[in-house]
């Protein structure tokens, strides 16, 4: 029996989305494809009030870790967007049925540990099934957006609002210990690793006020280093 989604998806929950291809054929493989994914997906989001984190658009599947007001915004968000991948699969593919399956995943993130997984999961998705890929060089990973600062990488949230512990500064350390755990796994090279780590050192988490007061600290200790005299 289905759980009702507005039984699991809470008010202003994390959410990890994911979504297959009907009978998991490879319908996503086009980069056509993958583009329309994402310009409806950052076309919408806005007007639905939706937020995304992460992501990753592989041939047969997606993931997304997003944040919806409700799970009714969530299903309204869903539609609309889906309907209009769907109709584009078909027409690209010249095809005419199903295209995504019927039922999405939605499960919630309520815990820090999960959290830090689940990002790291996320952009290492298809690098643990084939490790000839590279997430820091895949335009439809996140973490490539993020690292090289793109167009679409504008239109993500920032990690740094993602306040799901009241431990600002505990949390952020643990978070990005986490994060840096499950990419040792990427061999990479080195000069990505580097900016890996770059990225994750400025994850803070907390709410509003916290995070404020711990990016205020922050500033004010790499100011004391740069004022700091130089030893005779």
């Amino acid at each position: 029996m289905r759980v009702p989604r507005v039984y699991i998806v809470h008010q202003n929950d994390f959410i990890h989305m994911i979504w297959k291809c009907h009978n998991d054929s490879p319908l996503l493989r086009k980069k056509d494809v993958k583009d329309k994914i994402l310009q409806l997906y950052l076309r919408y989001k806005t007007e639905h009030k939706i937020k995304i984190y992460s992501f990753n658009i592989l041939d047969n599947h997606c993931h997304f870790l997003m944040q919806a007001p409700n799970a009714q915004v969530l299903g309204e968000f869903t539609r609309t967007v889906h309907s209009q991948v769907s109709k584009f699969i078909n027409k690209t593919l010249n095809r005419n049925s199903q295209a995504i399956k019927d039922r999405y995943k939605s499960p919630p993130i309520r815990n820090l540990k999960y959290m830090a997984r689940l990002i790291g999961y996320i952009w290492l998705n298809k690098y643990k099934s084939n490790r000839q890929s590279d997430p820091t060089r895949d335009k439809y990973c996140s973490l490539y957006q993020r690292l090289h600062k793109t167009y679409i990488s504008k239109f993500l949230s920032p990690l740094s609002d993602l306040g799901i512990d009241h431990r600002a500064d505990t949390s952020a350390k643990f978070l990005r210990k986490m994060i840096q755990c499950y990419l040792k796994d990427f061999e990479g090279p080195a000069s990505n690793r580097s900016m890996i780590q770059k990225l994750t050192n400025n994850i803070l988490v907390g709410t509003s006020d916290q995070i404020q007061a711990c990016r205020k600290r922050l500033n004010e200790k790499k100011r004391k280093r740069i004022l700091k005299p130089a030893p005779s």
